[in-house]
């Protein structure tokens, strides 16, 4: 009987992970909702010239993409008091991880904090079984952390800059 309910529970328990972590990454990327949200994986000191941009906005920023018939948002910046959400996306990358930036504009010194769906890293530790496999994971996580946060960075110059040239 034990050795089922073990047995029933190897198997349930990375599905059900999966599916919070599913639902945790489609509130993580959505525009309405907390600006502080995901857990803090990495952070960087941020620039003044971004810093004072995102003090300075009076209205969101959101960049769509025409797929098929509906528009869906790819890009945006939220700035709500005194904390601004960044998510930015690569054309042509998709990933189920991830990452939206944020930050904390009372300080005297921001950080441009990259966050993410803790529950689908965590489901990552069920094929952590080998060797090969768990190599093959760190290198695709380092490559999925530099596309995404990359993506929020150069959305987040971009804008910076086009603000500068008016």
């Amino acid at each position: 009987m034990s050795y089922d309910l073990f047995g029933n529970l190897l198997i349930w328990l990375p599905i059900l992970v999966l599916a919070w972590g599913i639902i945790e990454t489609i509130y993580l990327i959505q525009f309405k909702g907390r600006i502080r949200r995901g857990f803090m994986v990495w952070r960087k000191p941020l620039s003044k010239d971004i810093q004072n941009y995102l003090l300075s906005l009076s209205v969101d920023i959101v960049e769509t993409d025409k797929v098929f018939s509906s528009e869906r948002k790819v890009a945006f910046i939220r700035v709500e008091g005194d904390e601004a959400l960044i998510y930015g996306r690569r054309f042509g990358w998709r990933t189920f991880w991830p990452y939206v930036a944020y930050v904390d504009l009372s300080r005297s010194e921001c950080f441009l904090e990259f966050r993410a769906s803790i529950t689908m890293h965590l489901f990552l530790l069920t094929f952590l079984s080998s060797g090969i496999m768990t190599a093959f994971i760190i290198f695709m996580m380092g490559l999925n952390y530099y596309m995404e946060t990359n993506s929020i960075e150069k959305f987040l110059e971009r804008k910076t800059n086009e603000e500068i040239s008016y």
